[in-house]
């Protein structure tokens, strides 16, 4: 059945039969009949298929196929942990889909952002999809029912299909353990930190690790990229007087784990002359520390998707989390009532700077002839001390600040192929600029942060095979 009036080639529209939806509502569907499904096998391979009997049924939020009529038609269908497999009476592979969630996700040619990109507009709900880093469509939903942001305009294209980059990017592991825990009542009451690397792709300015601070309060979170966990200390210190100017106050207290990055004379000694409150969680105990655990999953899940979408090199990782978390600052937390960015700074966020990661634009260099063409470049972020974007020049891999751009959202990258080989022993000191951070505070930082090098999902090298397997 389906809700797609678009796919049937013929139709009967006197035939109704009642389904129940996954609510539990019952509804009618509207006809019945037949059409053309262009799908992908696991090898890749388009097959036309033809589905006959298909219900019509407006109010469905997406196309479902049964698995008892598959297989009362002679074919066999294979179920393992990566998707499943649908085989003709010969034993050959037909028509291949994905595990996502608890469900299975026909592959087909035309659900790609890419396959569909001349039905997008600048404002439809895909766009918003991409541009928000792949968050979830319930929570753009909530963003608007909510009002949570100014400057946002959504209008829906009429495309429905499935984020091929969310699948690979998000596939389903084990939820993380959750301990119920007293809230905080003010900024800075407490700040959650975490480490995540060391990862084989260093980054253009030699970044192996990031570190994140979450504010309990309001979740509104900074990182850092590290190039070694030693840094780790000269960051809490930058982060401390950081919100002692803006705020006035240093943070009560700093909850971290046991790493050998946390626990150093030099630190201690630091939190006693502050009056900070250290403290640490349990060995072999995460969910103490899980504010900041789920928020680095979080954030290496959505990093890693906007990756995918734009075809980058895994290297520019750094660039992909530092956006994350702009990203995520103004997204609704399910801890609060609006964006961490509203908590934060008490100011709705404003969305209408936001771009596509990865995308195309038309940038004009600084000091160039008002007449001189401009340089077509890659978006790979924001940059917070100077209220410009970060574009990536691909011959180079230098990166350039600007807000003088024409933006080609609904563009395709070109191949990853493009970008010259990368080698971390012979940087070019110019390349050290792509890893500076978006903190939000006044400035952009450069730094990393570190954890046991199988925390990172999928950022470990280029295969997406791989990533998908990190994410098991």
């Amino acid at each position: 059945m389906t809700y797609d009036r678009s796919f049937f080639t013929t139709m009967v529209q006197s035939e109704r039969v009642p389904v129940t939806l996954a609510n539990g509502d019952r509804t009618m569907s509207e006809g019945c009949g037949s059409g053309m499904l262009r799908c992908v096998d696991a090898d890749g391979k388009e097959v036309d298929v033809k589905l006959e009997n298909v219900l019509w049924v407006p109010k469905l939020d997406s196309s479902l196929l049964s698995v008892s009529t598959i297989i009362s038609k002679g074919f066999s269908v294979l179920f393992n942990d990566k998707g499943c497999t649908v085989l003709d009476h010969a034993g050959s592979a037909q028509v291949f889909a994905e595990r996502c969630g608890g469900l299975y996700v026909l592959r087909t040619s035309g659900r790609s952002m890419a396959a569909c990109a001349p039905k997008h507009s600048e404002f439809c709900q895909h766009t918003w999809h991409r541009r928000l880093g792949h968050r979830d469509s319930n929570a753009i939903s909530r963003i608007m029912k909510e009002e949570m942001v100014t400057e946002m305009k959504i209008v829906d294209c009429g495309v429905r299909m499935v984020c091929e980059c969310c699948l690979e990017g998000k596939l389903p592991r084990t939820a993380f353990p959750k301990k119920a825990e007293k809230r905080t009542t003010e900024v800075l009451e407490l700040v959650h930190t975490d480490l995540c690397g060391p990862f084989r792709n260093v980054t253009p300015g030699g970044k192996k690790y990031f570190m994140t601070l979450i504010d309990d309060f309001s979740r509104y979170t900074v990182v850092y990229l590290l190039a070694r966990k030693t840094e780790a200390v000269a960051k809490i210190k930058e982060f401390v007087r950081m919100v002692e100017q803006q705020f006035g106050r240093k943070p009560r207290a700093i909850r971290s784990d046991n790493g050998g990055e946390y626990c150093t004379k030099e630190l201690d000694d630091f939190y006693r002359a502050e009056g900070i409150r250290a403290e640490y969680s349990t060995p072999y105990s995460p969910q103490q520390n899980g504010v900041a655990e789920r928020r680095n999953r979080y954030i290496q899940e959505m990093a890693l998707c906007m990756l995918l979408d734009a075809k980058l090199p895994k290297r520019f990782w750094g660039e992909a989390v530092t956006t994350a978390v702009f990203l995520q600052n103004r997204l609704p937390s399910r801890s609060i009532e609006c964006t961490p960015f509203e908590k934060w700074f008490n100011r709705k966020p404003n969305l209408n700077i936001l771009k596509v990661f990865g995308c195309e634009a038309l940038v004009r260099t600084r000091g160039a002839k008002s007449s001189s063409k401009p340089k077509k470049l890659v978006f790979v972020g924001y940059d917070s001390e100077t209220n410009g974007y970060r574009f990536l020049e691909k011959e180079t891999c230098k990166i350039t600040i600007n807000c003088d751009a024409e933006f080609l959202e609904l563009g395709i990258l070109s191949n990853i192929n493009e970008f010259p080989e990368f080698d971390p022993h012979h940087q070019q000191p110019t390349e050290k600029v792509s890893d500076r951070i978006a903190v939000e505070i006044g400035t952009m930082k450069e730094d990393n942060v570190e954890d046991s090098e199988d925390e990172f999902y999928g950022f470990d090298d280029d295969s997406a095979e791989d990533d998908c397997e990190g994410f098991e």
